[in-house]
């Protein structure tokens, strides 16, 4: 039920509060897997949400373990050479 290419903040709304949920639960880090249909590869949506991933689950005080793309063709981290620290 996500739009494909949502606003920033609609993304920021949707995260906040599955992370801080986690956080309360005493979990210390997270990983987003963002399914789609096509090639594996970053596309623009993929980055926004990566984007609003690692800032709200800073914002929860929870590391941030990357985000993935994961369609039939593979599996692929979003930003594979960062590492967002709590």
């Amino acid at each position: 039920g996500v739009p494909r290419d949502p606003p920033q903040y609609s993304r920021v709304q949707a995260l906040g509060p599955l992370l801080r949920l986690v956080a309360d639960r005493g979990h210390a880090g997270v990983l987003l897997a963002v399914a789609r249909e096509g090639d594996p590869r970053a596309q623009g949506g993929d980055l926004a949400w990566h984007d609003a991933f690692a800032g709200t689950a800073r914002t929860a005080g929870l590391a941030c373990h990357g985000t993935y793309v994961v369609t039939r063709a593979g599996i692929r981290r979003v930003r594979p050479h960062l590492t967002v620290a709590a």
